[in-house]
């Protein structure tokens, strides 16, 4: 009798325990929503205990909204399962043609673009620069003896046959470089480097110095006006794929000769890597002149070129919200799945690949990979499910370390403490106009304790006072 007296006591001790627990977690969410700068927006926010796989607390948890870049854990999850960490994507240099002497080559130098948003990236670790590559083809040349090639060059972007630019995307997004186009080839994750020149004089036209590559100089046109008001203070590019000039627009302070760099996005990496390899590789001595096409009698793979591993383009990918690299995904998923890379059937596929793994897909609508189109809709309790599946999921169990950690990364670190908070949030961001979205890891000791996910659409504060308020709730959701 006295046995079961005190396992009473200890399940009452508990249940007050679970309950004071739960309070707490609720207090923390009412705190954050119900603040009067929230009071229009629309949010919807889910913590499920890893353990037991348990939703802790919720705040319209089953509201589809738009997730902007959080969206991208789907597809790269998606990504690392089916196609491995180990994968890589290959662009083979094939010679088509006939050799005809010792030193000349008669046909053309053919590249087979195959969907590798890392190609000649000057920022992704492991990846070859563009010199590199034109190093390396010219060091396989020689190796041949060939000094002259009596043909052209050419690359085959017919791996992906969609329109580059999503058409779910903005206008206004597409010339810039986060909304660049997915491309057989892609080429320096298809972003250009322009460069303006200010002005002291009040209206003055800021002409453009430089744009790298130099050979898409005549591809850009300057349309920004210095201004004295530095609140109007913008500058964008309209453009896509299908115009041959990209105009820059909008207006900047007046500050003298300072000069202001912008990236863009380059409206044909095809073409554009023709020129750069034939220029780079004349510079090294090799010869070109042109000549009709001829039957190839030998075809022969040059070169064949190898991307990064898919887990550092994953980790790229996450932290830092590189839009072409998911994009490029969804083609190679649509491929690997259907042998088609359809974006439309490669989107559908992911969304079946989470239904199947228990993710239910009634509210999730998926137009893009990365998260830039404003009509992606998804809940906070459905990625916060799929965080939680990547979790259990042995083949993900450092998943959690490529997503940026707040403490150091990201808009939030400014409001967290860099030794205290390292490696306490694992979070991946998004960010619209107008949309904010955390959604990852709540970490103890290094280890994922709880699945998040916060969405806000439509909020009226400023961006800073939420991302103040965000940080503010995971301190407190930490601490219970």
């Amino acid at each position: 009798m006295r046995n079961w007296y005190f396992i009473l006591i200890i399940i009452l001790h508990l249940n007050l325990c679970f309950s004071q627990s739960n309070s707490k977690y609720q207090k923390a969410i009412s705190t954050f929503v119900n603040d009067p700068e929230l009071a229009n927006a629309s949010i919807s926010i889910s913590v499920i205990n890893t353990k037991n796989k348990e939703l802790v607390v919720g705040y319209q948890e089953n509201k589809s909204l738009c997730p902007a870049s959080s969206l991208k854990i789907l597809t790269c999850a998606a990504a690392l399962e089916v196609l491995g960490p180990n994968f890589t994507i290959s662009t083979p240099f094939v010679l088509e043609g006939k050799k005809i002497n010792d030193t000349s080559f008669f046909g053309d130098l053919n590249i087979i673009g195959k969907g590798d948003p890392t190609f000649a990236s000057q920022q992704m670790d492991g990846a070859s620069n563009i010199e590199k590559i034109i190093d390396s083809v010219y060091y396989f040349l020689k190796l041949r003896n060939i000094k002259l090639i009596s043909g052209r060059i050419h690359v085959n972007s017919d791996y992906i046959q969609d329109i580059p630019e999503n058409p779910e995307w903005l206008w206004y997004d597409l010339g810039n470089y986060y909304g660049a186009g997915c491309f057989g080839l892609n080429l320096m994750e298809n972003t250009a480097w322009i460069t303006l020149l200010g002005s002291y004089q009040n209206g003055a036209l800021c002409n453009i110095i430089k744009v790298y590559p130099p050979c898409l100089e005549s591809t850009f046109c300057s349309e920004v006006t210095t201004s004295l008001n530095d609140d109007g203070e913008e500058v964008f590019i309209l453009g896509s794929s299908k115009d041959p000039n990209h105009n820059v627009i909008g207006s900047i302070l007046c500050c003298g000769n300072d000069t202001l760099n912008l990236k863009t996005s380059i409206s044909n990496p095809p073409a554009t890597f023709e020129i750069l390899l034939k220029e780079g590789l004349e510079k090294r001595g090799i010869q070109f002149q042109l000549l009709k096409h001829l039957d190839a009698d030998h075809i022969e793979v040059l070169w064949e070129h190898k991307s990064p591993e898919l887990i550092y383009i994953i980790e790229r990918a996450l932290k830092r919200s590189v839009n072409l690299y998911v994009e490029s995904l969804v083609h190679i998923l649509g491929d690997k799945w259907y042998g088609t890379t359809n974006r439309k059937q490669a989107l559908l596929g992911i969304v079946n690949f989470w239904k199947n793994r228990g993710i239910i897909d009634r509210g999730i609508v998926l137009k893009d990979g990365s998260g830039l189109s404003p009509k992606n809709a998804i809940s906070s309790y459905q990625l916060a499910s799929t965080l939680l599946n990547i979790n259990e999921n042995k083949q993900f169990q450092d998943f959690c370390k490529l997503l940026p950690d707040a403490s150091t990364e990201g808009a939030l670190s400014k409001y967290f403490d860099t030794k205290k908070d390292n490696n306490k949030f694992r979070l991946k961001s998004g960010s619209m106009e107008y949309i904010r979205s955390w959604s990852g890891y709540i970490m103890d000791d290094n280890v994922p304790q709880y699945a998040f996910s916060a969405i806000i659409n439509h909020y009226s504060c400023s961006s800073e006072y939420l991302r103040k308020k965000m940080a503010s709730l995971l301190n407190n959701l930490s601490k219970i």
